[in-house]
């Protein structure tokens, strides 16, 4: 388990003493967490405002054993728990806000989605529950959940609330909150937010007069990286008609841009293999010859620190910047409660609109790449599109609140999505004559140089249409046997349709291998008929049975053992068409048994847990020959299997009444246990597959799993002492987190980002009504790199081979993290209590 740390129950009193309770609502009720047989990480509300917790990232960082990982975008954002990740489908770990489940599946980056960037509004809780929770809470919480609980209205006083930070590059965060009732019946309450950081590091990149064939190119691009801008409401009300009836509505609005981020590609391929997976000795430059086989390429090593200089994005081919990201989003809830004899009965209303922009530099070049034979990357290989979500929830509960003996509950749920995208980037809208030194436009396909252009002039974009509807069927019941013996079952029956629709057959595989887009629909004909359609229907049941004994009130044994199972779908990411696309379900059981316990008169809680995860069927990008073009294409198949294990501790002790220690450990072993080439591919592995697994038969079986630490370890720090009378307080707080390194792809040869070590602290003054305090995050400002990308090297890795151009040579791509940031945070309050 990780840190549990307790709340600033009141400003003035640091960190609540460790033997005050924690009411935690993971299992659809109100429950201490020294109770609950499941690991839960609870965040409380004074505690989240001191650190300056406003994203899922900020969250993160504080449990060990779970991972916050963010690609070149904000849509290639996912979160990993107990070494459980994915790089397909459906992200593995669902994001509740006030129970309600917003998590998203993004069309073209897999297994990514923008939604969990999301900046928070005023909270009461978070709560971080690890292990499969997809009986209580489907669909998406395949490997554990992230619960958002938001303060609600004020039904006894008004209150008013102003919070704000000033920081370095020009970044401040602003906040404020009012709340109170409307007579007996009502009460509101409206928070207001707006967050700006200029960013953190500069573009480098200072232009190409003229390409290999003397055309013009660019004059450089020198932007800022790393900023971003958000701005939000939310308003939530509250009618109490009588003792028995609660009705709770929400309205939420918020505006999030991002910046591109500063990525560097760290080198070029080192190390070359022969087509059996064979290191070639001395090799320096890549061996190749004309249309047959080539050595293949790939940068090995451990990546340690970037220096900002090498960050080089290139510009949007028509000489631009690149614009990043932007979200839009409304979020409304309707939650009806009504108290009737012995029985609960709850209904829970959502509806989500979600419109997202994206414009990126996907090949880190400007004009011509590697030329050989008269062949070579064409220009404005660079990435945009915009994505439109849509989603509706359905939830009605009826739960026991009297039963002497346990409790139960049974529900049933609706959740409908639909999601549009139009991509306007990659090769359909690059002119393929540029390959040939020939001026734009003067090709028989009339296609267009960069996107610009190509929307100019009418050229389409690729829309995909992903349509999903799921009903499920829950429940929960659990029962004591005796005052200390108990158990748990829960179950849920969930029905998923997914429809995916395209108006094209291209993809980017045969975009960057063929450098024609031959399978376009522009009137001349297509292979197939358009558009393109399929459905997927998958039908699961999945559960947890847990058994637990109290040996006394401050000693409770746990295990369960849980199914969980992430639905099937189509892998939109660089897909042809849906046929091609098709994803089963993954499945995963897992395995826990835990202690939780309280020590020396409550002042020590010591709560730890082993666990054990057996993932299968995990789904597997590869290259296939598509049945309707014939062409290489990019596919999906369920074919891997991996194995998680690990320890998890969690220490949080009230040295004095002025001081509190908190240390959480997370030891993680995560390798792949199936992962053979050889049996993905029925015409047997490739020369890429055999490289990157080092053996002929393209086997990658006890690779690590990519992007999961070893060992992680959280410490936090609080101290609080008076000054003088009045009230008045003076505070320390500090937390330090270490992660070992990291495999950055799943396979046997591979690259690594190093271990690190960061610091927060925060110093200030406070009392009942106010407090301020000087904070720096990432203390001692290492710059070690926390995150990369196995990428094509687009630039010096194209040959010609067989089909000319083919992105034989692969490199990483670095993220350079936040520098030290120092900044002024304070607030002030009055009414409420």
């Amino acid at each position: 388990m990780a840190v549990s740390v307790p709340a600033l129950v009141l400003p003035g009193e640091g960190l609540a003493a460790v033997s005050e309770e924690i009411v935690v609502t993971i299992r659809r009720r109100a429950e201490n967490v020294q109770d609950v047989p499941v690991s839960v990480t609870a965040f409380q509300a004074d505690f989240i405002e001191k650190q300056g917790v406003v994203s899922t990232k900020d969250v993160v960082k504080l449990v060990p054993g779970v991972q916050f990982d963010q690609g070149f975008s904000a849509a290639d954002t996912r979160i990993s728990i107990r070494g459980i990740n994915n790089s397909r489908g459906r992200g593995s770990v669902a994001m509740l806000v006030d129970g309600v489940d917003i998590s998203g599946e993004n069309v073209t980056a897999g297994g990514g989605g923008s939604l969990l960037n999301m900046r928070l509004f005023e909270l009461e809780q978070i709560e971080v529950i690890k292990g499969p929770q997809s009986a209580l809470y489907g669909r998406n919480a395949f490997a554990g959940a992230l619960n958002y609980i938001t303060k609600a209205p004020n039904t006894e006083n008004y209150e008013f609330k102003i919070g704000g930070d000033v920081a370095e590059y020009d970044t401040y965060n602003v906040r404020g909150a009012v709340s109170g009732p409307i007579g007996d019946q009502f009460a509101w309450r409206l928070n207001i937010a707006a967050y700006n950081t200029d960013g953190y590091w500069n573009n480098n990149e200072t232009g190409q007069p003229v390409n290999n064939f003397g055309q013009p190119i660019d004059a450089g691009n020198t932007q800022k990286l790393n900023g971003s801008e958000s701005n939000g409401a939310r308003l939530a009300m509250l009618w109490m008609p009588n003792g028995n009836v609660d009705v709770n509505a929400s309205v939420t609005y918020a505006k999030n841009e991002s910046d591109p981020r500063a990525v560097a590609r760290v080198a070029v391929a080192d190390v070359f293999y022969d087509s059996d997976g064979n290191i070639l000795p001395g090799v320096t430059m890549p061996q190749f010859s004309a249309f047959s086989n080539q050595a293949y390429g790939q940068w090995l090593g451990t990546v340690t620190s970037v220096a900002e200089s090498e960050v080089m994005l290139s510009n949007t081919g028509n000489g631009g910047e690149f614009a990043g990201s932007e979200d839009e989003l409304w979020f409304g809830t309707l939650k009806i409660e009504s108290r009737i004899g012995g029985m609960t009965f709850k209904s829970l209303t959502s509806y989500l609109d979600n419109d997202a922009t994206l414009q990126e530099d996907a090949e880190f070049q400007n004009g011509i790449g590697t030329i050989f034979m008269g062949v070579g990357l064409s220009v404005a290989n660079d990435y945009q599109d915009t994505t439109t979500t849509k989603q509706f929830t359905q939830d009605f509960i009826l739960q026991s609140n009297s039963w002497d003996r346990g409790f139960w509950l049974i529900g049933a749920q609706y959740f409908t999505e639909d999601v549009q995208n139009q991509d306007f980037s990659l090769g359909w809208y690059n002119d393929p004559a540029t390959s040939f030194a020939l001026p734009c436009g003067t090709n028989p396909f009339e296609i267009s140089c960069s996107y610009a252009e190509a929307q100019a002039g009418g050229v389409p974009p690729k829309d995909t249409d992903r349509d999903t509807d799921s009903a499920s069927l829950y429940g929960m019941i659990g029962y004591d046997f005796t005052e200390k013996f108990s158990a748990t079952l829960e179950l849920r029956y969930v029905r998923d349709e997914v429809t995916v629709t395209t108006n094209t057959l291209i993809d980017r595989v045969s975009q960057y291998l063929l450098h024609v887009p031959i399978d376009l629909d522009f009137g001349g004909g297509s292979p197939a008929p358009l558009p393109a359609s399929d459905k997927q229907t998958t039908n699961e049941v999945n559960g947890r049975f847990a058994l637990d004994y109290k040996f006394t009130d401050a000693f409770m044994l746990y295990g369960s053992v849980a199914k969980g199972t992430k639905p099937g779908g189509f892998g939109t990411s660089q897909f042809a068409v849906p046929q091609s696309s098709r994803m089963e379900p993954e499945t995963l059981w897992a395995y826990e048994i835990g202690i939780k316990s309280m020590w020396f008169d409550e002042s020590l809680r010591a709560n730890a847990a082993i666990f054990y995860n057996d993932y299968t069927d995990r789904q597997v990008g590869v290259t296939i020959t598509d049945p309707i073009t014939n062409w290489p294409a990019a596919g999906i198949v369920n074919a891997a299997g991996a194995e998680t294990s690990g320890l998890e501790l969690e220490l949080a002790w009230s040295a004095t009444d002025n001081l509190t220690l908190a240390l959480g450990y997370a030891y993680t072993d995560a390798e792949w246990t199936d992962f053979n080439y050889s049996n993905i591919r029925l015409t047997g592995p490739t020369d890429k597959d055999k490289a990157i697994c080092g053996n002929v038969e393209g086997n990658c079986s006890g690779a690590p799993i990519a992007g999961i630490p070893e060992n992680a370890l959280t410490l936090v720090f609080d101290y609080v002492g008076p000054i003088g009378g009045q009230g008045l307080q003076w505070f320390l707080n500090a937390s330090a987190q270490f992660e070992d390194e990291r495999a950055v792809a799943d396979q046997i040869n591979t690259a690594y980002v190093d271990s690190y070590w960061r610091s927060d602290a925060q110093l200030g003054l406070q009392n009942e009504s106010w407090s301020v305090m000087v904070f720096a995050t990432n203390l001692f400002d290492d710059d070690t790199v926390t995150w990369g990308q196995h990428y094509n090297d687009f630039k010096d890795g194209m040959y010609g081979g067989a089909n000319g151009g083919e992105p034989r040579d692969e490199t990483i791509m670095a993220f350079l993290p936040e520098p030290r940031i120092v900044g002024v945070r304070a607030s002030y309050r009055f009414g409420g209590q």
